[in-house]
């Protein structure tokens, strides 16, 4: 896993730090992509669980 921290730098959980140079920017939003984190689950689940 990374963390960005801006300026096209990214730490890793071991603390080593990458610098990326982007070439090209793409807007995926225009897809509305949803994943099952985003919604709730499409069938009934018993009171009390997660």
């Amino acid at each position: 896993m990374t963390e960005y921290l801006g300026a096209g730098r990214f730490t890793t959980l071991a603390g080593a730090e990458y610098t990326v140079t982007a070439r090209r920017i793409v807007d995926a939003t225009y897809m509305r992509v949803m994943v099952p984190s985003m919604r709730p689950p499409p069938y009934r689940v018993a009171p009390g669980i997660d």
